[in-house]
């Protein structure tokens, strides 16, 4: 099943960059809580699948004074452009 696009917005209604967010629809009954364990493949498929191919994503680790873990949930936040960082900046 095709999963349509994130439209893309202008910069300045871009406060806070654009966002995916990821959470499995699993829930046990008997454990009483949603199921863990989003793996790297997964985030790469549906950031492809959602977004493109062409389309750079970081996912963010903030300090434990800044965290926010209220559910099992994943973010990847949208670039605008290739990262300077990582293997990109290796290629150039």
């Amino acid at each position: 099943m095709a999963v349509p696009r994130l439209p893309r917005r202008p910069l300045r209604h871009r406060r806070r960059g654009r966002r995916l967010s990821i959470n499995r629809t699993d829930y046990s009954v008997r454990r009483g809580d949603w199921r863990d364990g989003i793996g790297w493949d997964d985030l790469q498929r549906i950031k492809t699948q959602c977004l493109g191919e062409d389309v750079w994503a970081v996912e963010i680790y903030p300090p434990p004074s800044e965290l926010v873990d209220v559910a099992n949930m994943r973010h990847l936040w949208v670039l605008d452009e290739a990262p300077t960082y990582g293997w990109q900046g290796e290629r150039r």
